[in-house]
């Protein structure tokens, strides 16, 4: 009965306490939703290069015996747990040494069913306009048509070599297809291709070919491919997937044994990267949200705080009426049950909200709304479970202390409570020996458990321990170092405070200067919890902006510029008219060209003491130097000693200078210390043949395009190595190069071609548009035309790399959510405890004015020490996260996170409008809480306020 009238006569402050529930469990319930319903996206994304879930191969022994056929198979794997669907398919692979096409010695003639283009779409590319199949026709490879040089509706016959003889059966070309089924490489490093030439029906392969084998070469073999419900795999734990799969294989082994065995179980790759993905990502979206964690629970200790003396109140009445501890203990944890159960409701539907929300954007702070109209939701059970307990776990923690207090109220105490005789009494701050201990500690732990989790390859229990303990350790090292940021920070706003002179504020400014002097924990818990909110706003923006700009130069950088055009080898009419007739397209700022070959290049090498000189084959890049500056992608520290563009700026008709990306070490130097320095050679001689004969350039190395000078170095057994970090746009160099001005290899080579074109574009150009036009320029003659904005878009444009910045946008959005919430609590509270002193105040002639001016300053100071300190942190905390390179790259694995140096960048508009909104919504708060709290009776509030 008592709860129940306790929750009718204190509606306002329950639904204030569910609001602060649901917020308090925002970010992790929208973080973690978002994960969960972004799975099925990424999985697709991960499965684009899966053709075929799994295969299953028939042994030849299954041929010998007529006790089992393939029907019954096909209904036992149907049978088995998340099998969604089977097709079985027939091939012949020929070995011909015959055919002199090396492409075509091997070959495989696949015969299907109609059904099986729709169970496995990705796995073949009919072209359109095909025939359907029949017995008497066939489909064949475009390219091995085209190669051939047959058309649609010529014959085509398949030979089979056999030991009798060779078996050939000619059919009718009813249709060409694509496919990368079955793919092979001619050499080691050779481009893989596919050799599935064939598709027949699967009835006319089996009825022509039945005189063939089951075991050999050239032999008949089936096999049954499986296609897994993986919709439903996704409501599992992502942790336990792999391991259903792997059981799943076991299962349908011991069912199809001997007669069959599982080959191929691509699937279960795919799931293994998805898993590693979505634990890692959830690991670390938690860890980047840990300061809205640790605001989300300050926001419950807030409202609890504000709502204490109403409850000691109501357990005061309860012991004065006679109600033992325990009774009155059992109320104050039925009240937060309740308001548990209830709030933890309310934060699903917060997170279900955020979720939506985050399902919209595309970088940080910026939304594509289309994307939300295909975004759903999906709810797994672990996840609501584990959210649910969240927020309740909090709630009940912070309702603890109070339930120890009611029980262990004596009656003495209750009518102390109930007559409101409590005296405010300084309070005192906490050691700060344990807090700097626990920063130190937890900092020096962080960097390396960071680093060891930079590859997401493990899912083993340990794993998810170790990603928690991290979460665990970058909030102690958040808490503890804005603790000891913010513990001066109650004395420095006393003593500014105190410090105003003018006359209309004076009064009230004392009042609250010595109040923050008094209560100084509180004050500086406030100062705290700002600065959680500056921590989270500044972190989550610098990271992203940081982590995204990063990304976009290592995609410029793997290219070279905005658009970057190779020549096909061995084509000589490409020349520098070709860079002035793209320069003319609309759009085009800049364009350059390069031309690359190789040539001798001498110099002497230190070799334990002794000096050797080197004639080695380098490669030589020719450029237009001033050009080049204007079109290739170049940073500053590209270059070693000067900026790139004066160096390079150098090389213009100047036959005598070069840059590379190493120097000749000649000897070592020794200081007065001990410390050996080697001693660089600046000049080097490049070999030159042409029609006229050999010509000798030695020239002064002018710059390095390198981390350092000394990146060429003599190794063991005469072997010479590069150990350098090369820094040339474009180009992937893994050993020494030169750079020299293009005109003198045109010169003594004797040749005018390029085989490569850098561009620079105009800020609001179409690179797609762009690209297109160029390829028309001259169709045959370029091998490829790449942009890093493709690249960039094609990224953006998958959920995967979308992930964290939904993370990101919703720290920020939350960020200011906990700030107008907390201002509007912590004012509440200190109106509250200060109502006496305002209203004496007021009694005295101040006016209400020069009051609610004097607590809104008072509120600003806070906001700039909390800015402060927030920026402080944050700035750290992005030094220590930006180790995992997955977040921004998404699934791309082409490109390396250290390939360039990677530095914070600092996007002014959006840290001025964080401070602008944050300052804009706590006056707002400020000011409404404020002038609610000076509208009481000045008499009542000195009689009654405590």
């Amino acid at each position: 009965m008592f709860l129940s009238s306790r929750i009718t006569a204190n509606a306002t402050e329950l639904v204030v306490a569910f609001l602060i529930f649901s917020l308090s469990s925002g970010v992790v319930s929208g973080v973690l939703l978002y994960l969960d319903s972004s799975g099925p996206d990424v999985l697709s994304e991960m499965s684009n290069e899966t053709l075929i879930d799994m295969q299953v191969n028939f042994r030849p022994s299954f041929y010998e015996q007529n006790q089992t056929t393939i029907e019954f198979h096909q209904n036992t794997i149907l049978d088995t747990e998340y099998v969604s669907a089977i097709e079985t398919i027939s091939l012949i692979e020929i070995n011909d040494d015959s055919i002199e096409i090396p492409e075509f010695s091997r070959s495989i003639v696949l015969g299907l069913e109609d059904t099986y283009f729709n169970t496995f779409p990705k796995s073949i590319d009919l072209a359109e306009g095909n025939l359907p199949l029949n017995e008497s026709n066939c489909y064949i490879q475009r390219q091995r048509l085209e190669t051939e040089e047959l058309s649609l509706g010529d014959n085509f016959t398949i030979s089979v070599p056999t030991t009798e003889g060779r078996l050939n059966k000619t059919f009718s070309i009813a249709g060409t297809f694509d496919s990368n089924l079955y793919t092979r490489r001619l050499t080691y490093n050779a481009e893989p291709f596919s050799y599935l030439y064939i598709i027949l029906e699967r009835n006319t392969l089996l009825t022509e070919f039945s005189n063939l084998t089951h075991s050999g070469d050239n032999s008949l073999s089936d096999r049954i491919c499986v296609s897994f419900d993986k919709n439903e795999l996704l409501t599992q734990d992502p942790s336990l997937i792999v391991t259903i799969l792997r059981n799943v294989e076991k299962q349908i082994e011991q069912r199809i044994l001997p007669d069959a065995s599982v080959t191929d179980f691509s699937l279960i790759g795919v799931f293994y990267e998805y898993s590693s993905w979505i634990t890692g990502m959830r690991i670390i979206a938690l860890a980047f949200s840990v300061p809205s964690i640790i605001m989300g629970v300050m926001l419950i200790q807030y409202n609890s705080n504000l709502e204490a003396n109403q409850q000691r109140r109501n357990i005061g009445a309860l012991k004065t009426r006679g109600a033992s501890g325990s009774q009155a203990t059992r109320w104050v944890l039925s009240i937060s049950i309740f308001t548990g159960v209830v709030g933890s409701i309310g934060a699903l539907l917060t997170g279900i909200l955020a979720a939506y929300l985050t399902g919209g954007v595309r970088e940080l702070m910026i939304f594509d709304f289309t994307q939300m109209d295909i975004f759903g939701i999906v709810i797994l059970p672990q996840t609501i479970v584990m959210l649910f307990l969240y927020s309740f776990t909090i709630g009940f923690l912070v309702a603890i202390p109070m339930a120890i207090r009611a029980f262990l109220m004596s009656p003495a105490d209750a009518h102390s409570i109930i007559e409101r005789e409590n005296n405010a009494t300084t309070e005192r701050m906490s050691n700060p020996v344990y807090q700097v201990l626990a920063v130190c500690i937890a900092g020096i732990l962080l960097i390396p458990l960071i680093d060891s989790m930079e590859s997401f390859s493990n899912l083993s229990m340990g794993f998810a321990i170790w990603g928690f303990l991290i979460i665990i350790l970058l909030g102690i090292f958040i808490l503890g170092l804005t603790y000891l940021l913010a513990r001066p920070s109650a004395k420095l706003k006393s003593l500014v405070l105190l410090r105003v002179k003018r006359k209309s504020l004076i009064a009230g400014l004392r009042v609250v200067g010595k109040s923050a002097f008094t209560f100084n924990k509180s004050e500086m818990m406030a100062v705290v919890f700002i600065s959680l909110v500056f921590t989270a706003g500044t972190f989550s923006i610098l990271a992203a902006t940081t982590g995204s700009n990063h990304m976009r130069e290592l995609f410029m950088f793997e290219v070279g510029a905005d658009i970057v055009v190779d020549v096909k080898p061995g084509l000589e009419n490409i020349t520098l008219d070709m860079v002035e007739e793209i320069e003319s397209l609309e759009g085009v700022s800049h364009a350059s060209g390069m031309l690359k070959t190789s040539s001798r290049v001498t110099f002497p090498m230190d070799y334990n003491g002794y000096l050797y000189y080197y004639n080695q084959s380098t490669t030589l890049y020719g450029i237009q130097p001033e050009k080049w500056t204007q079109s290739a992608f170049l940073k500053s520290y590209f270059t070693y000693y000067n900026d790139p563009i004066t160096s390079l700026e150098e090389l213009e008709d100047s036959e005598d200078k070069v840059i590379c990306n190493f120097k000749p070490i000649i000897g070592y130097t020794s200081d007065s210390f001990g410390q050996s320095y080697p001693i660089y050679r600046e000049y080097l001689s490049i070999e030159l043949l042409g029609l006229e004969g050999k010509h000798i350039m030695n020239c002064s190395i002018i710059d390095i395009m390198a981390n350092y000078p000394g990146g060429f170095t003599r190794g063991n057994y005469g072997y010479l190595g590069y150990r350098g970090i090369s820094y040339l746009p474009g180009e992937d160099v893994e050993s020494p190069f030169v750079m020299l001005d293009i005109q003198y290899l045109y010169k003594y080579l004797n040749v005018s071609y390029i085989n490569k074109i850098y561009i620079d574009l105009e800020e609001s150009a179409d690179y797609s548009s762009i690209m297109q036009q160029i390829g028309e320029i001259a169709p045959f003659s370029f091998e490829d035309i790449q942009s890093p904005f493709s690249e960039i878009e094609n990224l953006l444009d998958t959920r995967a790399g979308q992930a964290v910045y939904g993370a990101y946008t919703l720290n920020v959005i939350f960020s200011i959510l906990y700030l107008t919430s907390g201002i509007t609590l912590v004012l509440t509270m200190k109106v509250r405890m200060m109502r006496r002193y305002f209203s004496l105040l007021r009694a005295l002639g101040t006016q209400s004015r020069a009051v609610l001016l004097s607590v809104l300053i008072d509120s600003i100071i806070s906001l700039i020490f909390g800015a402060i300190i927030g920026a402080i942190v944050g700035i750290l905390l992005t030094l220590i996260v930006l180790r995992f390179p997955l977040t921004y790259l998404g699934l791309s694995t082409a490109i390396s996170w250290d390939r360039l140096p990677l530095t914070i960048s600092i996007p002014i508009p959006l840290l001025v409008g964080l401070v602008s909104i944050s300052i804009g919504f706590t006056l707002v708060a400020a000011f409404l809480v404020i002038r609610r709290g000076l509208e009481s009776n000045i008499a009542d509030d000195i009689q009654h306020s405590e």
